[in-house]
């Protein structure tokens, strides 16, 4: 698997990683993205159901908080790390029958509802929650590069052959 993330206004890679579906490749991707954005950036994220998605950008991007001890003796709790108030994340859900997708449907996953309308009201490349743009990389990295294209001889399943 090739792991992109995209920024549809300038058309940039923000970030790749090669590898399986993993949480570690998740952190590791967004890792990546954190070190291209500003500081204080905080862009909307979208992406499928993958469930290790949200708890990668919660790593991530997340404030960690030491909760308050409730006795006088033994051990401080663990830290914790939870979302910040602006990250923002939805995600695209299609339902399929047959192999083909029948319905999509779009929720907000981290953030305001308010929030992301907002964003994607003054969007300058889209008004919905979606992942066509990172769909439409994958599809051109896919034609760019025929160690992608699966079912051919040139396709590689080892990292040495994409480097």
């Amino acid at each position: 698997w090739v792991w992109v993330a995209f920024d549809p206004v300038h058309k940039v890679v923000a970030g790749f990683v090669l590898g399986k579906r993993t949480r570690e490749n998740a952190v590791r991707l967004l890792h990546a993205v954190r070190r291209t954005l500003g500081k204080g950036c905080r862009p909307l994220f979208t992406s499928d159901e993958l469930s290790c998605y949200e708890d990668a950008l919660v790593e991530v991007f997340g404030t960690r908080v030491q909760p308050l001890r409730l006795g006088e003796r033994g051990r401080y709790p663990q830290p914790v790390i939870l979302p910040r108030e602006d990250l923002r994340y939805a995600v695209v859900h299609k339902e399929r029958e047959q192999n083909r997708v029948v319905r999509v449907t779009r929720k907000v996953r981290l953030g305001d509802e308010q929030a992301v309308a907002r964003l994607l009201a003054d969007s300058p490349v889209s008004g919905r929650i979606n992942t066509s743009f990172v769909e439409r990389e994958n599809g051109k990295l896919r034609a760019d590069n025929g160690r992608l294209v699966r079912k051919t001889l040139g396709f590689s399943k080892q990292k040495p052959y994409f480097l």
